[in-house]
């Protein structure tokens, strides 16, 4: 059940299986069947743009050069499977160890199931990206025959993320990356509007979501200028550019740096070009 290409293939359930088959030319089951482990890491580490994501945005005090940050000292259980130098930095793809612990029904047993969730860190100038796979397991796929009572992760992904943030801060001042300016300027040049916010008023938080095509901004101009006033809280935006340089929807909680694309991008530059835009637009 946990053998080590067992764990790296649950990793191929991570991508749209059209991209999986056009990539290798052949049913999922045979790509497994006949891919060794390495040759799957290699496109799981490979292509990690196809993936949905969680992101969380940091500021650094340093550059990736001055940081000098040391991939052996990595929290337990994170390996950095691949680098990629960029332009003013470095790309850490990493894998995770992640387990579960599953109760079965007939017969009552508790089986650990593990995983590899890929994450990469990103050191850009003085902005570091962390970025998550979202880790969407079928337990059921797993324990074929056997009925699943309950199922829990072990360490959450927060947990993780708390880990990483950690061991960064040995060598910068790493500080979370509030977009507000950034999110509320792409919003005035009509590149995105909300279908669904929560927003603060004097003695409450409203939330506003919009029913079928519609917009925020679009229906609701009165109420987009009052929310430009303070932050804007957690938001679910919609691309209304008719082109494919980003995603159809995506969620941000801009005072804590987060985003999430819980949609597989129809490209491998999608959540990379709207995590640009969001930072180029927040100076």
């Amino acid at each position: 059940m946990n053998g080590h290409k067992q764990i790296v293939s649950r990793a191929i359930d991570l991508f749209p299986v059209k991209f999986v088959r056009d990539h290798f030319k052949g049913t999922i089951t045979e790509i497994i069947q006949k891919h060794t482990a390495a040759e799957l890491n290699s496109f799981i580490y490979s292509n990690l743009g196809s993936t949905k994501q969680h992101v969380y945005l940091f500021t650094s005090d340093k550059t990736y050069a001055a940081m000098a940050p040391d991939k052996r000292n990595l929290p337990a259980g994170i390996e950095v499977m691949t680098e990629v130098a960029l332009n003013n930095g470095m790309k850490w793809n990493c894998k995770i160890d992640v387990e579960y612990k599953v109760i079965l029904n007939n017969p009552i047993a508790e089986v650990s199931v593990k995983f590899d969730q890929p994450v990469s860190i990103s050191f850009e100038d003085k902005h570091v990206i962390v970025q998550f796979t979202i880790l969407e397991r079928n337990i059921s796929k797993i324990v074929e025959n056997r009925s699943v009572i309950q199922s829990s992760r072990l360490v959450s992904e927060d947990i993780i993320l708390n880990k990483i943030v950690e061991f960064l801060r040995t060598y910068c001042d790493l500080r979370i990356n509030d977009v507000n300016k950034g999110i509320k300027k792409i919003w005035e040049e009509d590149l995105i509007d909300s279908v669904k916010v929560e927003y603060k008023k004097n003695k409450s938080t409203a939330t506003e979501s919009m029913d079928g095509s519609y917009t925020l901004k679009e229906q609701y101009p009165e109420v987009y200028k009052e929310l430009l006033k303070g932050p804007i809280e957690k938001t679910v935006f919609k691309y209304i550019i008719d082109n494919e340089n980003f995603p159809e929807h995506f969620t941000a909680n801009p005072s804590y740096g987060e985003l999430s694309f819980v949609l597989y991008p129809k490209n491998p530059n999608q959540v990379k070009n709207v995590i640009d835009k969001i930072i180029s637009s927040n100076r």
